[in-house]
């Protein structure tokens, strides 16, 4: 928008296994995603943070476990078993600082450098695989 504001679209996301929607596929119980997300535009004066939060999740679960068929007698049950309660509770906080970089003119923090010997294995494997006459280059 201007040399010191930017306009910014932020979409963050969470997903998380939900094994209660699960589908039974040839034997495999393949668990369900849970997705939560948020969509904001803001404007953000370059090289402030902005702060999104709002993502919050909460589940309880309850857990009865015991000596097999004793624990399922009503009353009688309870001497044979224990219930575990748990609550868990989650906030997704998503901090953003933009930055502007000029691709000609970039920082040295924003080039990615690469050790010369990392592409060394890669070749000499195609050279091998490769007949005689086509490892030379055109």
């Amino acid at each position: 928008m201007s040399d010191s504001l930017i306009k910014l679209t932020v979409m963050p996301e969470v997903s998380s296994l939900d094994f209660v929607n699960a589908v039974l596929l040839q034997g495999f119980r393949i668990p369900a995603l849970l997705t939560r997300r948020i969509e904001a535009t803001v404007d953000v004066r370059r090289n402030t943070s902005l702060v999104l939060s709002g993502l919050f999740n909460s589940q309880d679960e309850r857990v009865k476990t015991g000596v097999p068929l004793l624990k399922d007698i009503p009353i009688l049950g309870q001497l044979f078993s224990s219930t575990r309660f748990q609550k868990n509770e989650s906030e997704l906080i998503v901090v953003v600082t933009p930055t502007i970089v000029d691709p000609l003119r970039p920082r040295p923090e924003d080039v990615m450098r690469f050790k010369p010997d990392t592409t060394k294995p890669g070749i000499e494997a195609l050279k091998k695989r490769l007949p005689p006459n086509q490892t030379k280059k055109p």
